[in-house]
């Protein structure tokens, strides 16, 4: 990022493309959604499901460092869906 910001004078790039795709693997935010997921599981469903709506498992490093590096008025453009680990079914 700090390279990215250098070659454009401090003032950061007019675009920022973002290819979503799904990630394989991840730092600490995966692990940490991996055991909230597994704890989840193991609760009963009138305390798990608030849970489960209401906390984020997206990965959204890549849309963070978009918004860090574009310029100001730039453009942030999104290809892809971000595909959440909790499901938006309310069943």
């Amino acid at each position: 990022m700090a390279t990215i910001k250098e070659k454009t004078q401090g003032r950061g790039p007019d675009a920022v493309i973002d290819a979503v795709g799904m990630e394989a693997h991840g730092g600490v935010q995966s692990t940490v959604a991996k055991f909230a997921q597994l704890g989840a599981q193991f609760m009963p469903k009138k305390i798990s499901q608030p849970m489960m709506d209401t906390v984020g498992m997206d990965r959204l490093g890549a849309v963070y460092t978009a918004i860090d590096l574009v310029r100001r008025g730039g453009t942030i453009s999104l290809s892809g869906v971000y595909g959440g680990q909790a499901s938006p079914c309310r069943c």
